[in-house]
């Protein structure tokens, strides 16, 4: 990455760039003379959070090879950092039919995780908007070639020509009469274009809470899930330690926008999610589940998300309580030591609960394995039952349902074979059935009133 020159901000052949409102300081070029006409405004954007998965956005343009324009952006929340969406305007120059090769590179600790590309020529009799999200179903798509000066380079590894878009690979070329008329409503969540650093009033998309509610659907074989009833439908992707997650980092979800190229869209009474590439990473395993919720405004492109690095700032609710700082966190208390109490070992599959009692396994790398419950008021524990494992391992996955502890054994060994699940209650315990897959150990198991579910 290379830091713009003075040169390349300045008025040069066939395309000349300026910095708008709502990306940085507009010294890029003077403002005492109002832009021509016709421009191409760059929309910056990205549905993982900053700058916990990308800290740096850069943006290249360049014309027949030659670079114009190389602006890395430091992004996030801190101090001289770049809040996003942002905007970028290429205006027209002598000759607008020369097109613009404009690279959008996610970064993160020095490695670039995504890149987005387009090929357009510059509108000379509007202002049209060219979006370039930094999207998590494009992560992994970046690579390194050889510049011609002899440096390195980066384009997709979908070709020279072609971009990564919502996971699948499209040409770059881009029709610039298709795009609609720039008004910075449609980027900065219905609001104003902020001024240079600052942050404008308009509408996010508040990802966890709008998320959490919902409920994971399966694909079906063209890749859709039922459409909910009710206002508000939201689509995100599950993920493991990207895209916008809590404050442990471990339930994330990337948000979809409602858009018929580059999100999800309704098709004959479904949910038709951006491609099947989706649900290739989710038999992948690199997506754990595709969510659906109902409840809040629909996400769309002009609304990005929430966040501490967003441009876009929610207006204050004035019905909203402030709660004042309750100091620190009450100091963990012990109640019981489960190990001691079992004759050794280690707990060994998840902590439990009903109205009374609380309930863990303790293991010593044999057969059995002892179920004890935990009385909370008093700390005392005794041995609720045991399980004699065919395969025995350091965790189990477990569940307490209807008064019983459900757990998965591995037939035989094979970790890629069948995994019979059981049932232990004071009393014994038996088999319920056999799943045909791996159940991972770490897994969580899921009960309701009916049913058991699994991640297999």
């Amino acid at each position: 990455m290379r830091l713009p020159s003075k040169a390349q901000r300045a008025l040069i052949g066939p395309v000349a760039a300026f910095i708008a409102a709502g990306l940085a300081a507009a010294t890029a070029c003077s403002q005492s003379t109002p832009p021509p006409p016709g421009q191409l405004v760059v929309a910056l954007d990205t549905d993982m959070a900053l700058p916990d998965q990308i800290d740096t956005i850069e943006l290249i343009v360049s014309t027949h090879g030659s670079p114009l324009l190389d602006l890395p952006l430091l992004v996030g929340a801190g101090v001289d950092t770049q809040p996003i969406p942002a905007t970028l305007t290429l205006l027209a120059g002598p000759d607008p039919s020369v097109p613009a090769t404009i690279q959008v590179i996610g970064w993160k600790n020095g490695v670039a995780r995504t890149i987005r590309q387009a090929i357009a020529t510059v509108p000379t009799d509007r202002a049209a908007t060219l979006r370039m999200p930094v999207q998590w179903l494009c992560d992994g798509t970046t690579q390194a070639v050889a510049a011609a000066d002899g440096g390195v380079a980066y384009q997709s590894n979908c070709g020279p020509n072609g971009t990564c878009k919502e996971g699948q690979c499209v040409d770059s070329t881009v029709d610039s009469t298709m795009l609609t008329t720039y008004t910075p409503q449609v980027v900065f969540g219905g609001g104003s274009a902020p001024s240079a650093g600052q942050t404008t009033t308009g509408s996010c998309f508040d990802t966890l809470p709008c998320m959490l509610p919902g409920t994971v659907e399966a694909p079906d074989d063209q890749c859709t899930v039922a459409l909910p009833a009710g206002d508000g439908v939201n689509v995100a992707l599950r993920v493991a330690g990207n895209g916008i997650c809590d404050t442990t980092g471990t339930t994330c979800f990337v948000p979809l926008d409602e858009d018929p190229e580059e999100g999800w869209s309704i098709q004959d009474g479904r949910i038709a999610l951006p491609n099947k590439n989706v649900c290739t990473k989710l038999r992948d395993g690199e997506i754990a589940g595709v969510v659906v919720s109902t409840g809040c405004p629909t996400k769309t492109a002009s609304n990005p998300p929430c966040g501490a690095w967003s441009s876009v700032a929610p207006p204050v609710d004035a019905g909203t309580v402030v709660v004042a700082d309750a100091g620190p966190p009450p100091t963990p208390t012990a109640i019981a030591s489960v190990a001691a109490d079992a004759g050794g070992g280690s707990a060994c599959c998840p902590l439990m609960a009903d109205s009374e009692l609380l309930y863990t396994c303790v293991c010593n790398n044999a057969a059995p394995v002892n179920i004890l419950s935990i009385d909370p008021a008093t700390g005392a524990t005794s041995v609720f039952g045991t399980f004699g494992p065919q395969d025995i391992r350091k965790d189990y996955a477990a569940v307490l349902a209807s008064s019983e502890v459900w757990w998965v054994d591995r037939s035989g060994g094979d970790a890629g074979a069948s995994c019979s699940v059981e049932g232990t209650d004071s009393t014994g315990g038996g088999l319920l059935g056999v799943v045909q897959g791996d159940i991972y150990d770490g897994a969580d198991i899921l009960a309701d009133a009916a049913n058991l579910y699994f991640l297999a």
